[in-house]
C-alpha cells in the first residue's frame, strides 16, 4: 500500500504562512522548538537534487526571506536547517521540505555537531506543544508576513 504524501494534499494550505512561486512555508503540526517551520516544494520532487534551476532560486529566495522573520519573530539568533532524504536518513514524508528551527530561546546549541542529537532531544522534552499553541503559532506568522491564505 502506498502511503499517502500529505504535502501534496491541498490540506497542507490551511497551514501556510509563506508561499512563493514554487515553495510553500508551514508551521510544523509536530514542532520540535517553538518557530519549528517547514519550507515544502509545491512540484512533488523527493529530494533536493530534483529541483530545477528556477526552483533552486526560489528556494534560496525563501530562505532568505522567512529565516530572518523567523529569527524575528520567536527572538532567536541562531538556526538550524535540516533536510532528511531518504528512508535511511529518517524521512517520514517523501517529497523535498526542509525544516528550519529557530534556536536561543530555550538553551543554546551545544558547541560541536557531535552533540547536536542529543541537546535536541534533551530540548525537545522541554517543549510541550498542543493544537492551540500551533493554531497560536500560526496566526503570529501569518500577521508577521502579512499572508493571507489564497486557499481554503
Amino acid at each position: 500500500m502506498e502511503l499517502q504524501d500529505p504535502f501534496c494534499d491541498e490540506g497542507i494550505y490551511r497551514q501556510v504562512f509563506y508561499e512563493s512561486d514554487k515553495f510553500i512555508v508551514v508551521y510544523n503540526i509536530h514542532p520540535i522548538l517553538p518557530g519549528h517551520s517547514l519550507i515544502i516544494s509545491k512540484r512533488h520532487v523527493l529530494q533536493m537534487t530534483e529541483l530545477n534551476e528556477e526552483e533552486f532560486i526560489d528556494f534560496a529566495k525563501v530562505l532568505k526571506t522567512v529565516i530572518p522573520k523567523l529569527l524575528k519573530v520567536y527572538g532567536a539568533d541562531s538556526y538550524n536547517l535540516s533536510v532528511n532524504s531518504g528512508e535511511k536518513s529518517g524521512a517520514k514524508v517523501f517529497h523535498f521540505h526542509m525544516h528550519i528551527v529557530p534556536r536561543g530561546r530555550v538553551k543554546n546549541f551545544l558547541e560541536g555537531n557531535s552533540e547536536f542529537y542529543e541537546t535536541l532531544e534533551e530540548e525537545k522534552s522541554i517543549f510541550k506543544s498542543d493544537s492551540n499553541d500551533i493554531e497560536r503559532n500560526l496566526q503570529l506568522l501569518r500577521k508577521a508576513f502579512k499572508y493571507s491564505q489564497k486557499r481554503k
